[in-house]
Parts: C-alpha cells; sequence; structure tokens
C-alpha cells in the first residue's frame, strides 16, 4: 500500500478517567488496486452441469484440482451446477446412491474454498419447438415435492457453501419454459390459473424446504406477478427471491426474461424491467448467462449499460461464446466489477490510547462493482500485538449490505481499544457469516487496495499500529 499521508489528532473522550493518556488519533489514505480479485459470492461462475441417464451414465463428478485450477487462474469462486437427473423424472423418489453423488460434489466444492449456485432439472434435451410439446422435461407436482424434500437434506447440510438454488424442476434445462406438465396441451405460454398455482406450490416447497439464509433465484420476472402479482420489493414472500437472467443482452426482451406472454398478465417490457430493477436495487442478486449474440444489443456498450443498471452479481463466461468474445478486453472489466468491489479510500484510527478506552474510528470505502453485496457478514477492527501475536477483535456494528455501487460510504463506529498495553497492529477483516467458515480466508472479502491483502489470515491490514498503555 502506498500510504499518502498521515496525520496525528489528540482527542479528550468523555469516557476517559482523570490521569489516562488520551486518545490520539490517525488519518491513513490507500490506494485502489486494478487487479481481478477471487471474493466470495460474485464475478464470474465456474460451471460444470452433468447428466444421469436411466442406465446409470453421464454423471460428470466434479475435481477439486480443476475447480483450484479456475479459481486461481480464472479469479472464480462461484461454481454452477445444474444437476440434470434425467432417469429420476419417471422416478416418485430420488435414489441413495445418486444423492450421495451430490453429497460429494458439494464436498467437493468446499474442498476447493467456493460456494455453489445450483440448480436441479431433468432434461437438456429440446425439441426444437417454440409452441408444441412434448417436451419430456419435468415429473408432476407430487413427484416434484417429493424430490425436493430429498434434495432440500443436502442442500441445507451444505448451507454454508450454497449461495443459492436456481428455481429448476420445470421445463427443458429447468428454465421454467418447455413444459409438459405446468402448461395446457404442451403449449409453453398456455399457462392456466390451476397451472400457476402448482408452479407457486413447488416455489413456496423450496422455499420452506431450504435454509433462511439460501436465496431461490428465478429465471423471469412472470413468474412472480403471475403466482403472486407485482408485489413491493419489502415483501416478506420476496425476500430470498433473486433472478439468473440465461439469455442476458439477447434480444430486446431477453428471450422471454421480460416477455409479455399471452398467458402472463398483460404488462409491458418496461414494467417487468422496472420491476427487476426495483428488487436489485434493494439487494435481490441476479445472474446468469448470455444467448444467441446480437448485434449491438450483445455488445459491450449495451451489455456493461446492463451490468450496472440491474446490479449483476455473477455471470457465466463461457456462455454464449460469441457474445463473451465481442466484448473483448472489456471481459476483464466485467470481471472486476461484477458484485462487489470495495476500496478503502481513508481509515481514521486510534494512534494511542489507554487500555480499554472506547474510540470512534471512522472508515471511507468505494464501491465500484455493479452491485452491493448481498448477503451480511460480520465486520471487525482486528488488533495483533505487535509482539506476542494476541488478537483483540472489537465488532464494527455495520451492515456491509448498505455498501451501494458507485459510492464512497461513511462508517464512523465506536469500538474498544484491547485490554492489554503494547503495540498493536490493526487489521480490518469481513468472514463470511458462517462460524464454520470464519475461519478460511478464501471466504473472507479482499478490499480492491494495494498491499492490504493477508491471504494466510484473510483480513486486509490497515498498515496501522495503536499504542495501548
Amino acid at each position: 500500500m502506498t500510504i499518502q499521508g498521515r496525520r496525528l489528532l489528540r482527542a479528550q473522550r468523555p469516557s476517559e478517567s482523570p490521569g489516562q493518556p488520551p486518545v490520539t488519533m490517525q488519518t491513513r489514505t490507500y490506494t485502489a488496486s486494478s487487479a481481478i480479485i477471487a471474493n466470495p459470492e460474485r464475478g464470474f461462475d465456474q460451471r460444470q452441469d452433468t447428466h444421469f441417464y436411466s442406465d446409470n451414465t453421464g454423471y460428470d463428478a466434479l475435481s477439486t484440482s480443476w475447480l483450484v485450477q479456475n479459481r486461481d487462474n480464472n479469479k472464480r469462486t462461484v461454481v454452477h451446477r445444474n444437476f440434470y437427473m434425467d432417469k429420476y423424472r419417471t422416478w416418485f423418489s430420488i435414489e441413495s446412491s445418486y444423492l450421495n453423488r451430490i453429497r460429494t460434489d458439494l464436498q467437493t466444492i468446499r474442498d476447493a474454498n467456493m460456494k455453489a449456485i445450483v440448480r436441479f432439472s431433468y432434461t437438456s434435451n429440446w425439441n426444437g419447438n417454440n409452441n408444441n410439446g412434448p417436451y419430456n422435461a419435468d415429473p408432476p407436482l407430487a413427484t416434484v415435492l417429493n424430490h425436493i424434500s430429498q434434495l432440500a437434506l443436502i442442500v441445507n447440510e451444505f448451507k454454508d457453501i450454497i449461495f443459492g438454488v436456481e428455481k429448476g424442476f420445470i421445463g427443458v434445462w429447468g428454465e421454467n419454459f418447455f413444459t409438459d406438465n405446468y402448461a395446457s396441451n404442451n403449449v409453453p405460454t398456455n399457462v392456466t390459473p390451476s397451472d400457476w398455482a402448482e408452479r407457486r406450490q413447488i416455489l413456496e416447497a423450496l422455499l420452506d424446504a431450504t435454509d433462511e439464509n439460501i436465496w431461490i433465484f428465478l429465471r423471469y420476472v412472470g413468474l412472480i406477478d403471475n403466482m403472486y402479482d407485482l408485489l413491493p420489493a419489502q415483501d416478506p414472500r420476496l425476500a430470498r427471491i433473486g433472478f439468473h437472467n440465461d439469455a442476458f443482452v439477447s434480444g430486446w426482451w431477453d428471450m422471454g426474461t421480460f416477455a409479455n406472454y399471452t398467458s402472463f398478465k398483460g404488462r409491458s417490457e418496461q414494467q417487468y424491467r422496472a420491476y427487476m430493477k426495483t428488487l436489485t436495487d434493494a439487494g435481490h442478486p441476479i445472474g446468469g448467462e448470455s444467448a444467441a449474440y446480437e448485434s449491438g444489443t450483445s455488445d459491450w456498450p449495451n451489455a456493461s449499460s446492463e451490468l450496472q443498471h440491474f446490479r449483476y452479481t455473477t455471470l457465466n463466461p463461457q456462455y454464449y461464446e460469441q457474445t463473451i468474445a465481442a466484448w473483448g478486453s472489456n471481459v476483464n472489466e466485467a470481471a472486476r466489477r461484477l458484485g462487489y468491489r470495495l476500496a478503502l479510500t481513508e481509515a481514521t484510527l486510534p494512534a494511542s490510547g489507554a487500555r480499554n478506552s472506547s474510540v470512534d474510528i471512522t472508515l471511507k470505502i468505494n464501491n465500484t462493482g455493479y452491485s452491493q453485496p448481498v448477503n451480511a457478514r460480520p465486520v471487525y477492527l482486528v488488533f495483533t500485538h505487535s509482539q506476542s501475536g494476541t488478537q483483540h477483535r472489537a465488532q464494527i456494528t455495520y451492515d456491509v449490505r448498505n455498501l451501494q455501487p458507485a459510492q464512497t460510504t461513511t462508517v464512523t463506529r465506536s469500538i474498544t481499544l484491547p485490554p492489554n498495553s503494547g503495540t498493536w497492529n490493526m487489521s480490518l477483516w469481513l468472514p463470511d457469516r458462517a462460524t464454520s467458515l470464519q475461519s478460511n480466508p478464501w471466504y473472507s472479502i479482499q478490499l480492491a487496495n494495494n498491499s492490504t491483502w493477508n491471504s494466510t489470515t484473510g483480513m486486509n491490514n490497515l498498515q496501522a499500529s495503536v499504542t495501548v498503555s
């Protein structure tokens, strides 16, 4: 880190007792880094789908070494895994042997120190007909609900490393469109009220069965509209709802993401776009992938605008190849800015003070990412004794989800100095909210500053110390 300036300030605090040394303060400034950072719960994701056919073939297990290679070389921290359960479309229950394959894959993701977005569906085979089935894409409602009850047990077992579950289960690719059982007469756009009621049952079963901290991603805005209505962002039924736009910048309505089909409620594309923005502005995550390239629409100027407008958190860089290739070197900007990108610009910290003194610190944090962090996590100012290595952690009561994109946020909070005398080095630590992951540096946020990151501890060295007496 280049330290551009340091000022010592003296301030007597009301809480200080007579005879105690006064607290003095220092202000440090920091420079931003241009590096692509492998931060958790954001960025280009790493995709690998897998099938399981009726003859027990097709399953492609994840490899820890392959995931680590992509994490280290490509700075990817999120694995997207679509489990195509081809065999079980006609089975009421899923075999335990297959469930253990899923369990093993999720453990592999954990071993690679990454997080997962998962989808469960039944086929990737589309008959090529936009308007007529059969598609052989999904089971009836009772079977889907039973499968959810089985799969949710595994999802919850790995809740600390599962970023989200895409709704899946219905339609080819699990995209909730080309369906046999949830639209009438094999016509995807002919969705009756009873069809919508069954789709809602599936969504609510998924929400009810999975942990409260796991996001559930929907493919289309119209799914909310037709199952409920355009609910206000603060409605509790939307608390865990995000989106996966699997046709990013592919046509004026992104191949259905914002489309007004005949089965929908007559909303316009503009209404659906505005509604999605209301939710993503409120902190609901959005990811997905591109689809067929369209000149102008898919090119970088529009893609960049859409990424920023809707606050994209993740994106698949492997599809659609022509679209990603059209961005050229701008793909690196997307890699830097997907999700949050937090950098300190200035910190006012204690320089000296008495043991257990209360002191106000100020952090100025600039977010140049497309979105705010979408999950809560604790924030600590960590004091490390320069001789013994003993740590004192002072929690900063602040919700990182308030760090809005394109803004510098000033955070002032009161903390307590260590209880023992000596020189203490200071770091900022933003670990995962799951206690099972807090000691793992791969799940802590690295600030986008030069020379502050400690990859061993997962802490950001503030290049400042305090003398406690």
